[in-house]
């Protein structure tokens, strides 16, 4: 073999090496950007969470007599405007299932139906809301306060979780998969 094809073999094979890294390098920025959109998506709607966390973190302590008191989550306290203001919040947040784990979906789903249920449907909110009193609303956010503390525990708790498996974004868009007929 002469010399010169010694030299077009080699560019020819350096030209064929460069080719592959450079598709692999390209396809690997790709992922990574790709990968780092989603967490920073995940990260607004982890941070939308936050002050719901901290409203439903609030507990007022409304006395009844001199030294009977009972405690009672805040939303409750400030008459139906405010608690249908928090409740479209928490729908319009849970709403972006998109950037949630399926595990914190399932949990502010279950809180919501929860509210749904205990407050909305026996107060008859939607048709009731002119006539229902601050005081109706506190007896029956009162009635289930120790649930309500516990769904929020939990889904704060899920919430925490995911923060610290933001980084896995495989493993988040491998569930997200797994879970979608759900």
């Amino acid at each position: 073999m002469n010399e010169l094809s010694i030299i077009v073999l080699t560019s020819m094979l350096t030209a064929i090496l460069t080719l592959i890294v450079n598709r692999y390098s390209l396809f690997d920025n790709y992922k990574h950007d790709y990968y780092k959109m989603i967490i920073e998506k995940r990260i607004v709607a982890d941070e939308n969470f936050q002050p719901l966390f901290v409203r439903l973190n609030v507990v007022e302590q409304v006395t009844t007599g001199e030294e009977e008191y009972y405690r009672v989550h805040k939303i409750f306290c400030h008459g139906v405007k405010e608690y249908m203001n928090f409740v479209e919040e928490f729908a319009r947040i849970t709403c972006d299932a998109l950037w949630q784990s399926p595990e914190a979906y399932r949990a502010s789903s279950i809180l919501n139906e929860f509210l749904i249920k205990n407050i909305d449907n026996k107060l008859n909110l939607y048709k009731n809301a002119n006539s229902i009193t601050v005081k109706e609303l506190k007896e029956t956010g009162k009635n289930i306060h120790k649930e309500l503390i516990v769904l929020n525990n939990r889904l704060y708790s899920i919430y925490r979780d995911d923060i610290l498996k933001l980084h896995d974004v495989k493993s988040f868009l491998k569930n997200k998969i797994k879970t979608e007929d759900l």
